[in-house]
């Protein structure tokens, strides 16, 4: 289900009201003065004005002069990204802002847990033979080593893992190199699960001039028993931000959020979950690279395919780990590799 557009913003220290959708935004106190910059800003973004791949999202953003557009742009670019890291290119960013307006986001009911049971449910009824657990010690073309000694003999081998896991399978060449260098983007996360939500009405906080994020997505997904919630509240790490605020620090910034939009919520806890350096994308998009035309595609060379957040033109997070599948499968079939 997708939730209402309506939120709180966090600028300044204060909670802001943002009300509605991208259409009245400008309308928010959280942006006074910069309204009119703000607007057309945005109208941009979705008439699908884009800067070039090649440019950072950062200096992209000085061609805004108000803060107060810069300070929700990065908000936006963060949330929609999961990113905060100075060299992401500008062209990635606006164009995740685009899809996130656009189409929002749909919470589903169980989780993400109720996606990946689907899947092995369908690959099962398929006949996919899943090995749980079996570490893999190399890949060749048609063949597929176990660590165990175990080898198995394929049409096709298609790598489906992040960019520093895929780096140690990946014979020599273009797409080694670009795993092996890849930069992950991470983010201190704290999920709660809540016998009863203190503030309905702050069930979710963007931050503009602090990398965070606070959601509640019940009840707009299945997550909870009757009255309960699930709340998560997260920090965009920037590069060296885990080490220089440390797993305490980071845990305290987080649950002073809540003491924030959510106050007495310590009474009501009834499980959480502190994870301090989440990897939320195995490589981020950076302008150096020249942004997303810049990634490696799905054909890695006769009879070996990739798959994943890092690989292919088209998408970030699961989209682009989607439609990177969905392209290294028509290569597959296409090299004669499998049947449809």
């Amino acid at each position: 289900r997708t939730p209402p557009p309506q939120g709180l913003v966090l600028r300044g220290g204060e909670l802001l009201s943002m009300p509605g959708g991208p259409c009245t935004w400008a309308t928010s106190p959280a942006i006074a003065g910069a309204r009119t910059e703000v607007a057309t800003a945005l109208a941009g973004i979705v008439a699908g004005r884009c800067p070039a791949a090649d440019q950072t999202f950062e200096a992209w953003l000085q061609g805004h002069r108000h803060d107060a557009t810069r300070d929700l742009l990065r908000g936006l670019a963060r949330v929609s990204t999961y990113g905060n890291h100075p060299g992401l290119s500008a062209a990635a960013c606006v164009g995740q802002i685009r899809s996130a307006i656009r189409h929002s986001v749909r919470y589903l009911d169980g989780g993400w847990g109720s996606l990946v049971q689907g899947l092995v449910d369908a690959s099962t009824a398929a006949g996919v033979d899943l090995r749980c657990l079996s570490r893999v010690g190399s890949v060749e073309p048609g063949r597929v080593h176990l660590k165990d000694g175990e080898a198995i003999d394929c049409g096709s081998v298609l790598l489906a893992l992040p960019a520093r896991d895929a780096a140690a399978l990946l014979p020599p060449g273009p797409h080694r190199a670009f795993a092996e260098g890849a930069v992950p983007l991470r983010a201190a996360c704290l999920d709660l699960g809540l016998s009863t939500l203190p503030r309905p009405d702050a069930r979710f906080v963007l931050g503009l001039d602090e990398p965070v994020y606070l959601a509640s997505h019940t009840p707009y997904a299945d997550l909870a028993p009757p009255g309960g919630a699930v709340v998560h509240v997260a920090r965009y790490l920037a590069p060296g931000e885990e080490e220089a605020m440390g797993s305490a620090g980071l845990r305290a910034g987080l649950e002073a959020l809540m003491d924030r939009a959510q106050p007495g919520w310590r009474d009501a806890v009834v499980a959480s979950r502190f994870l301090p350096a989440m990897t939320v994308q195995s490589a981020a998009v950076l302008a150096v690279d020249g942004g997303l035309p810049g990634r490696p595609g799905a054909v890695v060379g006769p009879g070996l395919f990739a798959a994943g957040d890092w690989i292919g033109p088209l998408g970030l997070l699961a989209d682009g780990s989607l439609a990177s599948a969905r392209a290294a499968v028509a290569a597959i079939l296409a090299d004669g590799g499998a049947t449809p």
